[in-house]
């Protein structure tokens, strides 16, 4: 049937050129692109800080035997940075690495705890102010079963 039988009505309806296409949509970004920034730098960096710290108060390094001054790296910059760096990768959608740092912020956290007076570990295994060798026992079965932690996420 030829467009010139087709009735007035019928014609209103046949498709023309004249359409307009729908906008282009904008590029894809590549998946592991962000805008935001990238928070494992911090986290890893207060990790070794904590550690450094820690391993040199263990070895007596410049004749410092009393160890509180973990407990700044511990809990103020290790816990607390590690904590939030994981809720940044949460936020990220990267559920590992942000497991792993909120289960190494919670790692510094106690780690601190031990030496804070307040709690009372440490004076528990103390001897007139002095820490015993159980102390030390148990300081290892507390390493012990995070390095268990850090060898599954391995």
């Amino acid at each position: 049937m030829s467009s010139h039988t087709l009735g007035k009505e019928s014609r209103d309806h046949i498709p023309t050129s004249d359409v307009v296409s729908p906008p282009t949509p904008p590029p894809q970004m590549h998946p592991c692109q962000s805008i935001y920034g990238n928070p494992v730098p911090l986290g890893m960096l207060s990790f070794g800080a904590g550690i450094l710290c820690s391993s040199l108060l263990t070895l007596h390094v410049g004749g410092v035997y009393t160890p509180n001054l973990v407990l700044v790296f511990a809990i103020f910059y290790g816990g607390i940075s590690q904590t939030l760096v994981g809720m940044w990768e949460m936020f990220l959608g990267h559920t590992f690495s942000a497991s792993i740092f909120i289960t190494y912020g919670c790692f510094n956290f106690s780690y601190g705890a031990l030496y804070l007076p307040g709690i009372g570990i440490a004076a528990a295994y103390s001897v007139d102010g002095v820490p015993t060798e159980e102390f030390h026992h148990a300081i290892g079965i507390y390493l012990g079963i995070w390095s268990f932690i850090t060898f599954l996420f391995t």
